[in-house]
C-alpha cells in the first residue's frame, strides 16, 4: 500500500478541523453554563413574591406601631396617676396638720363622715373639709371675737363657700372616721381617700391624733 504526502496533508487538515470543532463545542457549553448561572444569580422577584413580602412587612409594622402606642399610653397614664397621688398626699398632709392643731373636731353626724369641722387653735378659725362630687374641698371662716371652737358647727358655714383643693378625682363617699377626745381617750381622725384616673384607682390613708389635751381629765 502506497501512502502519499497528500494523504498526510489531508489527514492533518481533517484532524485540525476535528479539534477545532471539539474546542468550539466545549466553549459553547461553558458559555451556556455561565449564562445559566448569571440568570440564577440575577433572578428577579415575581409580582406574587413582592405582594407577599409587602403583606408580611405591613403586618410587622402594624404590630410594632401598636405596641409602641400602647407603651406610650401606659406611660402617660402612669405619670398622670402619680401626679394625682402626689397632689392628694399634699392635700392629706395639709388636712392632717390642721387637725393636729385643732380642737372641737366633729363630723356631720354620720360614721364615717363625709364632712369634718374643726377649730384651728393657731389660726383662730373654723376649718371644714368635705368631698363634693369627685373633689376634696375646704372652707375656712373666722371666729367672732370672744368665740371658741363651739362656733365651728355646720350651721355657721355658709353654703357655696367651699373651694377645691385638688384637681384630681377623689372617689370617697365617707373619708373621715372621727373618734373625739373624751375625758379618758385621746381623739383621732382617720382620713381615707381614693384617687381615680380613668380605670386606675389608688387608695391612701392616714390617722391623725388630736392634741386637745384640755379635754382629758388628769388622773
Amino acid at each position: 500500500m502506497h501512502v502519499y504526502a497528500s494523504d498526510f496533508d489531508h489527514m492533518g487538515r481533517k484532524l485540525k478541523l476535528n479539534i477545532k470543532y471539539k474546542i468550539s463545542k466545549i466553549i459553547s457549553v461553558e458559555k451556556n453554563i455561565r449564562q445559566k448561572n448569571n440568570r440564577k444569580k440575577y433572578h428577579a422577584f415575581t409580582l406574587v413574591e413582592m405582594m407577599v413580602s409587602l403583606f408580611i412587612f405591613s403586618i410587622v409594622v402594624t404590630i410594632v406601631i401598636a405596641t409602641f402606642v400602647q407603651m406610650v399610653n401606659v406611660r402617660k397614664q402612669t405619670k398622670a396617676i402619680q401626679q394625682d397621688m402626689e397632689e392628694a398626699r399634699t392635700a392629706m398632709e395639709l388636712m392632717a396638720k390642721n387637725i393636729r392643731m385643732s380642737s372641737d373636731v366633729q363630723g356631720d353626724g354620720t360614721m364615717p363622715s363625709k364632712t369634718i369641722y374643726m377649730f384651728n387653735n393657731s389660726q383662730g378659725e373654723c376649718i371644714s373639709y368635705e368631698i363634693s362630687g369627685n373633689a376634696l374641698e375646704q372652707e375656712m371662716i373666722p371666729v367672732p371675737a370672744g368665740g371658741d371652737g363651739l362656733y365651728c358647727v355646720p350651721a355657721n358655714f355658709p353654703p357655696g363657700g367651699y373651694a377645691s383643693v385638688t384637681s384630681s378625682d377623689i372617689a370617697s363617699l365617707s373619708p373621715f372616721s372621727i373618734i373625739p377626745t373624751s375625758s379618758s381617750v385621746m381623739g383621732r381622725v382617720t382620713i381615707a381617700l381614693q384617687v381615680t384616673n380613668g380605670s386606675d384607682k389608688e387608695n391612701i390613708q392616714t390617722t391623725v391624733s388630736l392634741r386637745d389635751y384640755s379635754e382629758i381629765s388628769p388622773q
